[in-house]
């Protein structure tokens, strides 16, 4: 963990910290001072060439001495808005050589597939941003336990950060939990999974102990940047790769009770899947997304089959 004691400090570390450190400040300061420090200038912390397409995240905190100071933004429509006493920032950054592994996230997210096709890197790094926003505001609408968004600007999120006096609350991977509370964070997760997919229609898609935090007894999802709707292209294949994370996480960490890898997505899914080998049980799914696909292009609309009460899960499209 790194601390600044001031901005210059602050933007040395966000440009050389490894993807994802966050580095915190450890002098009080507002947000009204980094929002000034950090996006006075419309390329803060970005390089745009014909080389860099990848979205990278850097993060740090800052801590302001007056937790009840208030701000207002263009965006926001001029309502006043009361700053978390600890924040983090996420600055979304470009690199080149992973951008073929990212950009099915976004380029096939039906919220934002065609805004993507016509942007270029600087601006794809901004939606990149925008979909984190989204979909942790679909999550806080549900009651999902996630970082709360403050304010987006440009390629910065700035979100409350989950810790306190400026300790970062643990990965699940990291935390030491006893048997008890181990079992109760299983529980925790299984229920927000099948929040995440019944009420918020979106799948984490990189969901592990790696991307869960354990803070105040409880579980919290970070690091949804990447999340997508059921219906897109891989979304069950991509719910599937989360159950397996999640199972195999908490049968090693000896909750007896945890589901294996085909009963998680099921119960989280709502679908009927019947098969225990994975290789059959992919090509379910597989089949299942076809299917879909078919359909949406014959008749525009996205609908799944075989939920366990025969009719089709409602889907909502609306985009936040």
């Amino acid at each position: 963990m790194k601390y600044a004691n001031n901005f210059d400090e602050l933007d040395n570390y966000i440009h050389k910290s490894p993807w994802g450190a966050p580095v915190l400040a450890s002098a009080p300061c507002s947000l009204a001072d980094v929002m000034s420090e950090q996006l006075g200038c419309t390329d803060t912390g970005i390089g745009i060439g014909p080389d860099t397409e990848l979205l990278y995240s850097y993060s740090y905190s800052l801590k302001c001495p007056d937790t009840k100071r208030r701000y207002h933004t263009a965006c926001d429509n001029f309502e006043e808005k009361i700053v978390p006493e600890e924040c983090v920032l996420k600055v979304f950054k470009t690199t080149l050589n992973e951008f073929k592994n990212r950009d099915k996230y976004i380029k096939d997210d039906y919220r934002f597939k065609d805004r993507f096709s016509k942007l270029n890197p600087r601006k794809i790094i901004r939606l990149w941003a925008e979909k984190e926003m989204h979909n942790l505001t679909r999550m806080k609408k549900a009651g999902i336990p996630c970082p709360e968004v403050v304010i987006l600007k440009k390629h910065i999120l700035v979100m409350s950060f989950i810790g306190k006096d400026h300790v970062p609350a643990p990965k699940l991977k990291d935390a030491t939990l006893s048997s008890e509370d181990m079992k109760k964070a299983y529980y925790q997760v299984l229920n927000m999974m099948q929040q995440l997919y019944q009420d918020c229609n979106l799948v984490h898609a990189d969901l592990s102990e790696y991307n869960m935090l354990w803070h105040d007894r409880q579980v919290w999802f970070i690091d949804v940047s990447q999340s997508i709707e059921p219906t897109h292209p891989h979304g069950l294949e991509f719910l599937f790769r989360d159950c397996r994370n999640v199972a195999t996480f908490f049968q090693k960490a000896g909750v007896a009770e945890a589901l294996n890898v085909f009963e998680l997505f099921n119960t989280v899914s709502g679908l009927q899947i019947n098969s225990d080998n994975e290789a059959d049980f992919l090509a379910q799914i597989e089949a299942l997304e076809k299917r879909n696909e078919d359909h949406v292009q014959k008749s525009g609309k996205k609908i799944f089959t075989d939920t366990n009460d025969g009719s089709p899960p409602q889907l909502n499209t609306d985009d936040d």
